[in-house]
């Protein structure tokens, strides 16, 4: 009798995504909910918004919004990164879009055939109407590269920064 085929690979992409989400969220939640300022992350370079000695953060439902869009806008990148057309992001401002479609002449051929994922994604709160996002991207063959994307709300979260690698 022969015993199903027991692995010790990595676990899949999706479940490293929720762990990632998960723990992210846990962080913010702790960071500002009064458990000590955690580091001051700052994506296209912005004040820091505090009340008394913590920093205000988003409610928790407007979180969970910014959190999802990220995720959301941090795959859609990754999925079509190395393509020859920009991937288009949810909630894109303009300049985003000039910007991913500027990268997207930058991306060398060697990698126009590979399909990169989203690997993790970091999460924090710089003020009541920012987050900061720091998405890890990979593709199995070269080492994974940062994105930072920068989230606005302006009656609804919009991703208004992104950071790419040159």
């Amino acid at each position: 009798m022969q015993l199903p085929d027991q692995r010790t690979s990595q676990p899949g992409p999706r479940r490293r995504l929720l762990v990632a989400f998960a723990a992210s969220a846990l962080s913010l939640c702790l960071a500002t909910s009064g458990c000590g300022p955690g580091p001051e992350v700052r994506v296209g370079g912005g004040e820091l918004l505090t009340v008394g000695a913590r920093r205000a953060a988003p409610s928790p439902t407007r979180f969970t919004a910014g959190v999802r869009l990220a995720g959301r806008a941090a795959s859609a990148y990754a999925s079509g990164a190395y393509r020859r057309r920009p991937p288009l992001l949810p909630e894109e401002s303009g300049a985003v879009a000039s910007a991913l479609s500027a990268a997207t002449r930058r991306v060398p051929s060697a990698r126009r055939g590979l399909h990169p994922e989203l690997l993790a994604l970091r999460l924090r709160a710089i003020g009541v109407d920012r987050m900061a996002a720091t998405a890890s991207i990979g593709d199995e063959v070269f080492a994974p590269f940062t994105v930072g994307i920068e989230l606005r709300w302006r009656q609804g979260w919009r991703v208004v920064a992104i950071s790419l690698p040159d």
